[in-house]
């Protein structure tokens, strides 16, 4: 499976793991990325409440797949035809 790189917004660290894709809705959260903070309530009497940070889902034209030939995030192409059709590289043109 190919590795995401967000590549606009911000808390850009580079290469992040895959978290969720949410195909309906085109977008994708992925780990290190676009993070949030909420504040979370105690539930029980005694616990103190806390800000938990999450990644939010961000859109997944924000993300270009990572080529390991040029180790950085590529745009892609699409080579052959019919069902031999696979995505390349557009700068080295290898496989993804």
């Amino acid at each position: 499976m190919n590795k995401p790189r967000n590549w606009q917004g911000k808390n850009i660290p580079g290469n992040e793991k895959e978290a969720r894709v949410f195909a309906g809705n085109n977008r994708i959260a992925a780990e290190g990325v676009n993070l949030h903070k909420r504040h979370q309530r105690p539930r029980k009497s005694g616990e103190k409440g806390q800000m938990v940070t999450f990644p939010a889902p961000f859109s997944a034209s924000n993300v270009k797949l990572f080529c390991t030939a040029c180790n950085k995030g590529v745009r892609i192409r699409h080579s052959g035809s019919g069902r031999d059709k696979t995505r390349a590289c557009s700068s080295c043109g290898g496989k993804l």
